[in-house]
């Protein structure tokens, strides 16, 4: 008994002393990892991204490649703290692997995470379209060590700096829609719907190269020019990652003036500066104002307008703001067209829908006590010049607009076809970046009678309705 109680004895004195070793030797690594403050020298292995990087980017068959150069700071933080630089020294013959050194200043402890970073004040405001500006100017990359040590005011890290860059890189290709000719283009424009970037070739180039920073599922929209050549383009969904070089062919559609539209001209935008832009934005990056839709394009003299040598009508980019009364038992003279027969009434388009007297007479302020007449008359935006003013389309003038964006042959009715629906023309205006067309009545500028007024029906005919109901407007203007 006497013998078992020692060795139990001796036992818990043997885990008291281990114990006590393990209390002191964890009081030991506790001094160790205490903050150091002073300067202290560092050495790091650094590699560059695989698809970009710092200063000197080339292209041979296999992608971009970019390697390090001597004379290049990259600076070190330790959160927000700047702690110094360091230096590119003994550069591999590729280039792509280096050793960092450099002397930092600060207070550092083991488990620290010090971030370097290479130029990371990155200019992708004016690029000249070349690899060797993007090196120069827009290229920020950036890695993360762990300090692993602290010895004789040395810094040791575990693992290397690898660096990776915080835009991606793209060389765009540009041809013509027809992908068939390439263009030789001096500016281009791209925006991601957040940031416009602005590229100005040195001369006129086939590819340009630009960086950014990378987005995710965002529509962009690009306008080129050369001289009076302008090209756009737009493309939804479209996504680019930091670190990464992409090479992407883009065929652009020609920019014309409003007098060159033509029957495939119809989905285009049509701006204040007269010309036919592919989309909302790319009208905005021209410096321009969206103002409508090109919905029909005909023979000249087919939709009036004030003029004889119109041949084409464009609706409004938005509406006038809510639903609105026909309103008035008057029908404002030298306007509109009247009658019970749709055959009758599309005969009359052009006969009275728009009237060179606004501005006049009853139809100012109020246009005779019509509020939806006045409302599409009052429709903000400007027109382009030598187009005509904004005014509510007729029955006429409606069945071309919805034969010209759902494609559809046949000529509205008073029978529902679904194939001259509302939703049918809004396949082509989507592409716009304009405001669809509500599934909601809209009115006509033509009269059935004192009572009631032509709608169109969003299932896609023909109605009439109490001048007193509340319908959408959607203004138009011809050219």
């Amino acid at each position: 008994m006497e013998e078992m109680k020692m060795k139990k004895i001796f036992s818990n004195i043997c885990m008291l002393a281990l114990m006590t070793v393990a209390g002191v030797t964890f009081v030991s690594c506790e001094k160790d990892y205490k903050p150091v403050s002073g300067q202290f020298t560092m050495n790091v292995e650094a590699s560059m991204p695989s698809d970009g990087g710092t200063k000197q980017l080339t292209l041979d068959g296999t992608g971009l490649h970019a390697t390090w150069a001597a004379g290049e700071q990259v600076k070190v933080y330790k959160g927000s703290n700047q702690l110094g630089t360091l230096t590119p020294q003994n550069i591999s013959n590729d280039g792509r692997s280096c050793r960092l050194s450099g002397t930092l200043t600060g207070t550092i402890e083991t488990g620290d995470v010090l971030t370097l970073k290479f130029n990371e004040n990155p200019n992708y405001s004016s690029q000249d379209g070349t690899l060797a500006y993007i090196a120069a100017h827009c290229d920020y990359a950036v890695a993360t060590v762990t300090v692993s040590g602290i010895s004789g005011g040395n810094i040791k890290t575990s693992g290397h700096a690898n660096f990776v860059n915080q835009q991606a890189i793209v060389g765009f290709k540009l041809k013509n829609k027809a992908g068939d000719a390439s263009l030789y283009m001096a500016t281009l424009k791209i925006s991601d719907g957040t940031h416009t970037y602005t590229v100005n070739r040195r001369g006129s180039a086939e590819k340009f190269y630009v960086a950014f920073p990378g987005f995710n599922e965002k529509a962009i929209s690009m306008l080129a020019s050369y001289e009076t050549d302008i090209r756009d383009y737009i493309k939804s969904g479209v996504s680019f990652s930091n670190g990464h070089y992409y090479e992407i062919t883009v065929n652009m559609d020609y920019v014309l003036a409003m007098a060159s539209a033509t029957s495939s001209s119809v989905g285009k935008v049509i701006a204040t500066d007269g010309k036919l832009y592919s989309h909302v934005s790319t009208a905005e990056l021209a410096g321009t104002t969206a103002s409508g839709i090109v919905a029909y394009v005909g023979e000249a003299g087919s939709v009036y307008g004030g003029r004889s040598d119109y041949k084409a009508i464009a609706i409004s980019i938005d509406y006038p703001s809510g639903v609105l009364a026909w309103g008035g038992t008057d029908h404002p003279v030298n306007y509109y067209s009247t009658g019970t027969n749709l055959e009758t009434l599309y005969s009359q388009t052009g006969g009275g829908a728009y009237s060179s007297q606004i501005g006049t007479g009853p139809q100012h302020e109020s246009c005779g006590g019509h509020p939806a007449i006045y409302a599409a008359w009052n429709y903000g935006t400007a027109c382009p010049s030598g187009a005509s003013m904004w005014f509510m389309a007729d029955a006429g003038q409606w069945n071309m607009v919805v034969k010209g964006l759902t494609g559809c042959s046949d000529d509205l009715s008073t029978t529902a076809n679904n194939n001259l629906s509302y939703d049918k023309m809004n396949v082509k205006i989507a592409t716009t970046g304009a405001t669809p067309i509500d599934n909601f009545q809209h009115w006509t500028a033509s009269e059935y009678n004192d009572a009631k007024a032509w709608e169109y029906h969003q299932s896609g005919y023909l109605i009439q309705v109490e001048k007193t109901s509340e319908c959408r407007v959607r203004p138009i203007f011809t050219f």
